[in-house]
């Protein structure tokens, strides 16, 4: 058996909500061809070296984020969704992961990741029987308790439910009691 230790980045990020005017105008057309029912919200979304244009939603299909670099360029589309919506041998794949790396764990959020052409992923959403299926990464966050005591993660995993990276939240800290 060959165990790597993995190290986690650690996860610093903070989001600012700002006006429509303030966003690239080629990620304003990109969200708009979408038709959402929904008001969309955008946001700046920054990390400790980058930051990035965010635009959230509500749908049928769930919360969804789409994510551009400040110069507009999509990045990459997020669904949150449910457990059971995830393919059963992917899930019990990520489960495995997470049975190998803490002694107890819940996952908290659970989000496709799309990070292929808008245009596809749109077609792919709006048609669900659309011929040529994109397959999604998952995003997911989750508590996790190993020998260092819980601590709050994000990971990434493939579109087969290969582990694929982990940061750990970092929380600013803060003046005020937090229950």
């Amino acid at each position: 058996m060959n165990v790597t230790a993995i190290h986690a980045q650690n996860k610093i990020e903070r989001e600012y909500r700002i006006k429509d005017h303030q966003v690239p105008a080629s990620a304003r057309i990109d969200v708009g061809q979408f038709n959402f029912p929904k008001k969309i919200r955008w946001y700046i979304e920054r990390n400790v070296d980058t930051f990035s244009v965010e635009a959230k939603t509500k749908t049928d299909l769930g919360r969804m984020s789409i994510e551009f670099s400040p110069e507009g360029e999509f990045m990459d589309l997020e669904l949150e969704v449910k457990d059971d919506m995830i393919n059963a041998s992917v899930l019990r794949k990520i489960g495995s992961y997470f049975d190998a790396n803490f002694r107890r764990w819940k996952m908290r959020k659970i989000q496709l990741q799309y990070s292929h052409d808008i245009d596809l992923i749109r077609n792919q959403l709006e048609q669900p029987s659309y011929y040529d299926p994109i397959r999604p990464r998952y995003e997911i966050v989750a508590k996790g308790r190993d020998e260092h005591g819980m601590k709050l993660y994000e990971f990434l995993f493939g579109e087969d439910g290969s582990f694929v990276k982990k940061q750990q939240f970092t929380f600013k800290p803060v003046n005020n009691l937090q229950f």
